[in-house]
């Protein structure tokens, strides 16, 4: 099934710790915020800034974190744009099809 890309999607920033760590209390809080808010879907790690300085398995954590929080009420979009060579290819399949897009 071709995902028609209409509406509005937030490029939602990842929090952190005061030790540098991914606050994944408040990633879902606004996660949560952006659904009740009535955007169509998020666009985790993408244009915020944070991610080149993100190692894999916290980029791909925040990729699992938005698609448990969306909970299938909004789409995910994954931005992988730092990425390319080392995740593009199993993103889909990586996250259990929950994913709109790469």
């Amino acid at each position: 099934m071709k995902t028609k890309w209409t509406g509005t999607y937030t490029a939602i920033v990842t929090p952190f710790t005061r030790d540098n760590r991914i606050d994944e209390e408040a990633f879902e809080k606004l996660v949560k915020a952006q659904i009740k808010g009535g955007v169509d879907g998020i666009v985790p790690v993408g244009t915020t800034g944070e991610s080149p300085t993100l190692h894999m398995d916290e980029h791909i954590r925040v990729i699992e974190l938005a698609v448990k929080a969306a909970a299938g009420k909004i789409k995910v979009m994954a931005m992988v744009t730092e990425r390319v060579g080392e995740g593009v290819a199993f993103m889909p399949f990586h996250f259990g099809g929950h994913m709109e897009g790469v």
